[in-house]
């Protein structure tokens, strides 16, 4: 079986992504032992990496105009 969250208007993908990790532990003690559960692809992953990069560059522009 595969689980793909895609993005709805107004809601946070990140969270969203997490809180579906969180509760995979719980999902799978009520699975037998012969299914097991993991993720297979992250995309949020690189959405966390571009509002890093975008926080860097904002932190670096302030500093620039500031000095």
């Amino acid at each position: 079986m595969i689980i793909d969250v895609h993005k709805q208007p107004g809601y946070n993908i990140n969270q969203t992504v997490q809180r579906v990790k969180d509760a995979l532990p719980g999902l799978t003690q009520l699975l037998p032992p012969s299914i097991k559960l993991r993720v297979l692809g992250d995309r949020t992953q690189t959405i966390r990496a571009s509002v890093d990069d975008v926080q860097m560059t904002m932190a670096i522009s302030i500093a620039l105009v500031c000095s």
